[in-house]
């Protein structure tokens, strides 16, 4: 914003706050399905090692696995958070 600008509106003010919401939705919706594809190789992996009677490695991924379902909780909570900002923000 210059020296000699208008002040930004209400509407265009709400309208660049949904763009932005809209934004870092997406990008968590992405790292969602980053977080679940990381999850079933995991689990694939950890099967096949299940398999081949290598214990010790597949209580590893095992517990990789419990912290990427724990990632994907945590991810879902801040979907959910930055969907209800901007459910507010679009009644307003």
């Amino acid at each position: 914003m210059g020296l000699f600008d208008k002040p930004p509106t209400a509407k265009e003010v709400a309208k660049q706050q949904q763009r932005e919401l809209k934004g870092t939705e997406r990008d968590l919706d992405k790292e969602d399905r980053q977080l679940a594809a990381e999850e079933r190789r995991i689990e694939t992996e950890m099967k096949a090692l299940a398999k081949k009677g290598q214990e010790a490695n597949a209580r590893i991924l095992a517990k990789q696995l419990l912290s990427v379902r724990e990632q994907r909780k945590n991810v879902f909570a801040m979907k959910s958070r930055v969907k209800g900002t901007s459910q507010m923000a679009s009644s307003m």
